[in-house]
């Protein structure tokens, strides 16, 4: 069920939120702003553009949120109650990633007479996804830019994913680092494997980066800052939160390393827990013969 997570954070992720109480007090004091009752919020909602279609349907206790795209479909389902300030707020995830909650509560998901409206912040009125309420519980046709037919020929025809990002990543053995250029977490890592590097020189493979453009300016002075401070600079792509989202942060906490083996991934370590980065096992992973 982990993989579920991409839909709603392709929604209330694709701006990286976080705590947006403040501005949630500004934004309810809004003398203009209409009172949705629970009762006439009941119901389903759409948001759609040329890759995917996010559909959310409020009932009288339970949200269902779902990611419908041209190969795949998935979602969550969660307790829910709407606040004085008109934010609908998840109670308890029933099926699906228990950390959805957090992140989603993090967010401004917000009731209004327009329909549900995500915010990046809410002094930021400038970027928001706006859920519109349809009438109808008839499937929603949706017309998407790849067929499936055409999507599956591609994936088939790529040895990894990541092969759009760099030319080489399905070459030998490569690390391949999802990160945030002023991530903490992200630039100790990053410190981390440039120290491998110079330890076991020829052992450690070639670094990828993939970096989240999370200034939504191309992060060049971010990203600068970020190779001074681990003393080495890796070949790099920049991609919008938008395209990062869907990729990893959706699924994984920052910061991720992959190893991957002509194009296959081997281990996978994300985040502070249990799986965050290990120089250890990496090595060891390294050292195996496949």
């Amino acid at each position: 069920m982990k993989n579920i997570f991409y839909l709603m954070f392709t929604f209330s992720l694709v701006f990286g939120c976080g705590d947006n109480s403040s501005e949630s007090d500004d934004q309810s004091k809004d003398s203009d702003a209409t009172y949705i009752s629970p009762e006439s919020a009941q119901g389903k909602y759409i948001w759609e553009d040329s890759r995917f279609q996010l559909i959310m349907i409020l009932n009288e206790d339970e949200l269902s949120f779902m990611e419908k795209s041209a190969t795949r479909k998935r979602g969550f389902t969660a307790t829910y109650h709407i606040n004085n300030e008109q934010l609908i707020i998840l109670d308890q995830i029933i099926d699906g990633p228990e950390k959805v909650a957090d992140k989603w509560n993090n967010c401004g998901i917000k009731i209004n007479e327009e329909g549900i409206e995500f915010w990046e912040d809410f002094s930021r009125k400038d970027k928001r996804l706006l859920f519109t309420k349809i009438e109808s519980n008839e499937e929603t046709p949706i017309n998407f830019e790849e067929s499936q037919e055409e999507n599956e020929i591609d994936t088939k025809a790529k040895k990894s994913i990541y092969d759009k990002y760099f030319d080489d990543i399905s070459e030998g053995k490569k690390l391949l680092c999802f990160f945030s250029p002023t991530c903490e977490h992200c630039m100790e890592t990053g410190k981390q494997i440039t120290v491998l590097s110079k330890k076991y020189p020829g052992l450690i493979p070639e670094v990828r980066i993939l970096f989240m453009d999370e200034s939504d300016n191309g992060s060049e002075k971010e990203i600068k800052d970020y190779f001074n401070f681990i003393a080495k600079e890796y070949t790099y792509k920049v991609l919008s939160i938008e395209d990062f989202v869907p990729l990893f942060w959706g699924e994984k906490d920052f910061p991720g390393v992959m190893y991957l083996y002509e194009g296959k991934e081997q281990i996978f370590f994300d985040g502070n827990g249990e799986n965050e980065f290990n120089t250890s096992k990496l090595l060891q992973e390294i050292k195996r013969e496949y």
